[in-house]
């Protein structure tokens, strides 16, 4: 295992497997990169806080001997097999953590594990999301601990010493605009002469979106906190607006477009693609065309009713994919519908009986793996009898299909 990291992808905690060992460095593979990397020595110091200096170093290859990692140095990895033992794990969040360090759940095995060791989220997680939500901005300010009030005003200089000639020279000073100003200005007036002829939409709305669906769809259905009854509170106020249908015409009108322009008519929906879709959408709602839409529409809107709105976009989207996979599918069902006819040959029923032998096999080899794990339980007789009743039932159509066979042998002979 790696214990520093020595650049974007060889970082802390990293397993992989030594090839080759020189007197300089080791030659490692890496299965996660797929990939074989050579470490180098790195130098480790040591700080003393009371000297305010480095008081030892040691120059050494930065890996150690690994059978197995903690939750904390495994946090941050992506894993494809992952053999968690659950036992000393009473932290909260610890076992989530563990857990979700793999990617399939068919590479997940857990031991020791027990309810008692599920603890209650920390009392900051749950502050976090009590608070009422932060819609997001262009510019990222939302993320930023502190905000910056840009309408503040600065304070101009004392201009008492100043002739008239220098403040006359201020005054006809013009502003400097650079092209990607112009583009924005000219984008914005695009959207206020948008908003003065709305009512042309080149999508048509399903009746699946209309405005009543996409709000009963975004209430909140358990109002714990204030934020969830505020949030309903303002659905209801949004019902009553008639400008509300307006913009869902509008969202679903953008987002199809960015559909037509992304996926493609009769093709497979790729991981890239509807990674590719969902960033775009995700530009659309924080672009200035849409600040302004949604600001022209509602001049005095809420914070609860830009979650609202922010929630209806993520219903709006989802159901934009949901029309292009039903269509996908219609197509696909047409094609599977034309009955098509296969000649009768010995190939063809030798794979038929290899289909069904395969599917019995399985059959079998449940029922007697299900009959062993309750065989010694006393309320589970009932269950053994019925499943030693399908077992029987299963061998005798083994050996029925074997006479059968043997039958049919004996008449094509003759």
């Amino acid at each position: 295992m790696l214990l520093v990291n020595l650049s974007d992808t060889l970082v802390n905690g990293l397993q992989g497997i030594v090839k080759e060992t020189k007197l300089d460095h080791i030659v490692v593979f890496f299965p996660s990169l797929n990939r074989q990397e050579f470490i180098k020595k790195h130098m480790f110091t040591v700080f003393s806080k009371r000297h305010q200096k480095d008081v030892a170093c040691r120059l050494q290859i930065p890996v150690r001997l690994c059978y197995a990692t903690t939750v904390h140095k495994a946090q941050g990895l992506t894993l494809d097999r992952v053999h968690v033992d659950c036992k000393k794990m009473y932290q909260s969040g610890q076992i989530a953590v563990a857990l979700s360090r793999c990617k399939t759940k068919k590479g997940l095995r857990i031991i020791n594990f027990s309810q008692k060791l599920l603890r209650k989220p920390n009392e900051d997680v749950l502050d976090f999301y009590k608070r009422i939500q932060a819609y997001p901005q262009r510019n990222l300010s939302c993320c930023r601990s502190v905000q910056i009030d840009d309408t503040k005003p600065e304070e101009s200089p004392k201009q008492g010493n100043r002739n008239v000639s220098e403040l006359q020279n201020d005054s006809d000073d013009d502003t400097e605009f650079d092209e990607e100003d112009d583009e924005r200005m000219v984008s914005l007036l695009n959207v206020l002469d948008e908003v003065e002829n709305i009512s042309d939409f080149e999508y048509e709305i399903p009746e699946t979106v209309q405005v009543e669906n996409c709000l009963d769809a975004v209430k909140n259905k358990f109002t714990i906190t204030e934020n969830q009854q505020l949030e309903n509170d303002a659905i209801l106020e949004l019902k009553k607006n008639s400008k509300t249908a307006t913009f869902v015409k509008f969202i679903w009108n953008e987002f199809s477009k960015l559909k037509n322009s992304i996926l493609k008519e009769g093709e497979k929906i790729e991981n890239k693609t509807l990674s590719e879709f969902y960033h775009q959408v995700n530009e659309f709602i924080t672009n200035d065309r849409y600040l302004l839409m949604e600001k022209l529409l509602f001049p005095n809107i809420t914070r609860e009713e830009k979650n609202v709105l922010f929630k209806i976009c993520c219903h709006v989207r989802k159901q934009v994919l949901e029309s292009y996979t039903v269509t996908f599918c219609k197509a696909a069902t047409r094609e599977t519908d034309i009955e098509k006819s296969f000649e009768e040959s010995p190939a063809g029923r030798g794979k038929i009986r290899y289909i069904g032998g395969w599917c019995i096999g399985k059959l079998l080899k449940s029922k007697r793996s299900s009959i062993k794990k309750n065989l010694y339980k006393n309320a589970c007789k009932k269950n053994i009898q019925s499943l030693s009743i399908e077992l029987d039932l299963l061998q005798h159509l083994c050996e029925a299909e074997g006479v059968l066979f043997e039958t049919l042998e004996e008449q094509v002979f003759v």
